[in-house]
């Protein structure tokens, strides 16, 4: 009698264990093809320079190819709203490291001292945020302070 007790507490954990596994659901960023990163479309971008002038960004994500994908920005001035020019960019997420890192490679419209930049930043979990952003090069004022968050949710 006491191992049929054993065979059917057994067969309760296991079948226990099995609703588990079944009922963990993962979150939307998780693998799988429709939850590619980095997410397509707008993300809206703010940074302050390291001379402290305030820029915000029209950022957008167009292709992605793998872990690499492309896009561009459109770039204002904060205290006077003015457009300052369109900076396209490709780049790349590292998936390890929860990072990507853009390199600006054309520039449009520029009717301010825009240049080309490498940009760096880290990206939440939720892969809808990016934070403690730097951008560097190009000859322009580097910046250690920039963000974006993903607006097509």
């Amino acid at each position: 009698m006491r191992s049929k007790s054993i065979f059917y507490l057994f067969i309760l954990l296991s079948f226990s264990i099995i609703l588990i596994g079944c009922t963990n659901k993962k979150e939307p960023y998780d693998n799988g093809p429709e939850n590619i990163f980095p997410r397509i479309g707008l993300w809206k971008l703010s940074g302050i320079d390291n001379i402290k002038r305030e820029y915000n960004a029209d950022m957008v994500i167009k292709n992605i190819h793998n872990e690499n994908f492309d896009g561009y920005f459109d770039w204002y001035r904060v205290e006077s709203s003015e457009f300052i020019g369109r900076e396209y960019f490709s780049g790349y997420f590292i998936n390890d490291s929860n990072k990507i890192v853009l390199n600006g490679n054309k520039v449009e419209n520029n009717v301010s001292t825009l240049a080309l930049a490498t940009y760096e930043a880290n990206i939440t979990k939720k892969k809808n945020i990016f934070y403690n952003g730097k951008w560097y090069g190009g000859g322009g004022v580097p910046s250690n302070n920039w963000k974006a968050t993903w607006i097509n949710q």
